[in-house]
């Protein structure tokens, strides 16, 4: 009889605890749902700081509805973003949706450049990849010298990422170097 019991007592506590967690889902959801609203309605009810606040968020569509009402934020968002960037206990997602939203903000300036710069030496492939396809869609110029020595990289990821920010930037330099590589890599196949 005991051994029923305590098998009961598991049971019912797993049941517990799967009802908690898909509450817990169910809530973050609609939670979720009621964000999503509010960014694409065009009220003025929504506070800056919620679009700021979902770059934490792991749902894309939620992420790109975010970086669209940032973008219309103008230039005070780029100074937001990098102040953003500058927290030491981000998460490795966080950091990666900061650094796109950055790279898709159409007025940067050179500060967002040489943040962004920075990042190209993280110890995470995924953040460096993501840092040079931010640095190609701001078409930065002054990143061309850095992208070339992650064209190395032991990623092919972040190497396939530098490839397409050196096609997009699309100066004298980034064709020369991209020029350069080619070449390379035919000598060496």
């Amino acid at each position: 009889m005991k051994r029923n019991d305590s098998n009961l007592k598991v049971y019912i506590i797993s049941a517990i605890l799967i009802i908690a967690f898909f509450g817990i889902l169910f809530f973050i959801e609609t939670r979720n749902i009621s964000i999503l609203s509010k960014l694409t309605s065009t009220s003025t009810n929504f506070k800056r700081n919620e679009a700021f606040d979902l770059l934490s968020t792991r749902n894309s569509e939620l992420l790109e509805k975010s970086i669209w009402k940032i973008e219309q934020m103008g230039d005070a968002a780029t100074i937001v973003l990098i102040r953003m960037l500058e927290k030491s206990r981000l998460k490795t997602y966080e950091k990666i949706n900061i650094i796109y939203a950055l790279g898709r903000l159409k007025e940067n300036g050179i500060a967002s450049e040489l943040v962004l710069i920075e990042f190209l030496s993280s110890n995470n492939p995924d953040i460096r990849a993501v840092t040079a396809k931010s640095l190609g869609k701001m078409k930065s110029r002054l990143s061309v010298p850095y992208l070339k020595n992650r064209l190395k990289d032991k990623s092919r990821w972040v190497r396939t990422s530098v490839i397409t920010a050196l096609e997009e930037i699309d100066s004298e330099d980034s064709r020369r170097i991209l020029k350069e590589h080619k070449k390379n890599q035919l000598l060496i196949n």
